[in-house]
């Protein structure tokens, strides 16, 4: 005749954590009287100990457990004591499977519900922390790039304003010598009128020349003028036997368009000092303006002499005028090999070309 089995229940004796008994307050006549426990991180190894209770028989039960639903089943044993080493954080829920060899049957019953912490680098508030911290640390770290790079763009800026400003200034007492030149000359032919006549637009000349030379930019209109008024003293020169043109065209603004100052003036005295020969009959100079990209602008100085030879060529790159330009223009944004590009023959002249980086104000 099959066996019934007989009703009981599972009371837990006596929890010991890492060694320890836990909870002594909860026990009540050998029994704990707590279903649910959190441990922390560190109290990771429980030993359990528990009985069954309103069973006649309680030498013909065996026991197994499992931690989890999908998790396997330990072996049955008749032992009432189940060691737990080492256990990661997490929950957990311990059920007890009971075999009662008598009946032949078995029962399962959840006997605690079992809470141990994370350790603090897996909690939210450390995780959240240390994500701010790398954040404020990148930010930061960032941030002292972008000021070290500013300062040593500053730095740079720095270095070369005071080149540019030492070229500048170069090219001062360089175009005043010529001009003494010419007075000179004017002086040597016994022409006083003429040579005051010089003396005075050559004084109107100078004072623009040393407002423009402390200006790092100047309207292109300014650099026009200016360029006139050289152009008519070097003329007045040589008995205003040059014709000479400018052109700009109407794309451009001179008014708001700003390039770098005393670039272009001395190309344009090179060919006074070299273009023509005396006899030259119709001596012609053009300053024309063209912009082939943004943030440049091409002047073309153009003139009918007697062209360049090789050697010649070569002695007009190692001027101290064209150095100083040359030299300028390597600090300024945009130059490379093709920033000046002459172009000469006998027959139609000399043409240079100087690619110069402007921007509209």
């Amino acid at each position: 005749m099959e066996q019934s089995m007989h009703q009981h229940n599972l009371e837990i004796r006596e929890i010991l954590v890492n060694n320890k008994p836990y909870g002594t307050e909860n026990s009540l006549w050998f029994t704990f009287g707590l279903d649910k426990i959190s441990l922390k991180n560190s109290e990771n190894t429980l030993s359990i100990e528990f009985k069954p209770i309103g069973h006649p028989y309680p030498q013909k039960l065996l026991f197994r457990y499992r931690l989890h639903d999908d998790e396997n089943w330990s072996p049955y044993a008749s032992d009432n004591n189940i060691t737990l080493a080492s256990l990661s954080h997490g929950r957990y829920q311990l059920e007890i499977e009971t075999l009662d060899l008598h009946s032949g049957k078995s029962v399962s019953t959840v006997i605690l519900e079992l809470y141990i912490a994370a350790p603090f680098y897996l909690r939210w508030w450390f995780v959240l922390g240390l994500i701010l911290f790398l954040a404020a640390t990148i930010i930061a770290v960032f941030r002292w790039r972008i000021q070290q790079e500013r300062e040593r763009a500053e730095i740079r800026e720095n270095i070369v304003k005071t080149k540019l400003e030492a070229l500048r200034s170069h090219m001062n007492p360089h175009f005043i010598f010529n001009a003494v030149n010419s007075i000179q000359y004017y002086i040597l032919g016994n022409q006083g009128d003429e040579a005051l006549d010089f003396l005075g637009k050559f004084s109107k000349l100078m004072r623009k020349t040393l407002e423009n030379s402390i200006q790092p930019h100047i309207r292109l209109k300014s650099e026009l003028d200016y360029l006139n008024n050289y152009i008519e003293l070097e003329n007045k020169r040589v008995n205003n036997k040059v014709t000479y043109k400018m052109e700009v065209p109407s794309e451009i603004d001179p008014e708001h368009l700003h390039i770098p100052s005393m670039l272009i003036q001395p190309f344009v005295e090179n060919v006074f000092v070299h273009a023509f020969c005396p006899d030259h009959p119709d001596p012609q100079l053009l300053v024309s303006f063209s912009v082939p990209d943004e943030g440049m602008i091409t002047c073309a100085v153009w003139d009918n002499g007697r062209g360049i030879k090789v050697n010649e060529k070569e002695s007009l790159y190692k001027s101290r005028g064209m150095d100083l330009v040359r030299e300028r223009l390597s600090l300024l944004p945009g130059y490379n090999a093709e920033s000046i590009k002459v172009f000469s023959n006998e027959d139609k002249g000399t043409e240079v070309l100087i690619r110069i980086p402007c921007f509209y104000k």
